[in-house]
């Protein structure tokens, strides 16, 4: 964990909230000068804390409808096998999480198509031909109150 303060903290949710705003607007509303300003968000990216700084898409407007939860159990645990499955995991680019979870054995993965007979070619065609993929269960986003990014710090 790295030592931040109030200013960094300020500097952060700005960011969060909108990544685009320019580094004047970013100094006043964090109560310093842009220079000072500049240099935080250059060694919070420096440390890692900022990641990098992207835009978020509306994924309905581009016709993403359906987000699916999928467990899927390996039929091998290793090491070798683990690390094998992630690789190909994560270069499906519907896969937009993957999560090795420690109750389950199992992985998580969030998933976004266009619908569920894409989902239905995603999982046929993709997720089922992963090595040593043995069980798949997915659950179907119905409703989403709620879809945050931000931290809450």
């Amino acid at each position: 964990m790295i030592n931040i303060d109030e200013i960094d903290k300020r500097i952060l949710r700005l960011m969060q909230s909108d990544a685009t705003l320019p580094i004047r607007e970013v100094a006043e509303r964090a109560g310093i000068s842009q220079a000072p300003c500049w240099r935080r968000i250059n060694a919070l990216k420096e440390s890692g804390v900022i990641m990098r700084q992207v835009a978020v898409l509306d994924r309905h407007l581009l016709g993403f409808d359906l987000t699916a939860f999928v467990r899927v159990k390996l039929s091998e645990l290793t090491q070798a096998k683990l690390e094998e499955f992630e690789v190909s995991a994560i270069n499906l680019p519907e896969v937009q999480e993957l999560q090795l979870i420690s109750t389950e054995n199992a992985y998580r993965l969030r998933v976004v198509v266009p619908s569920i007979a894409a989902y239905e070619n995603f999982f046929r065609n993709k997720l089922g031909r992963l090595p040593y993929v043995e069980d798949v269960a997915a659950a179907f986003v119905v409703s989403e109150p709620k879809y945050a990014m931000e931290l809450p710090i």
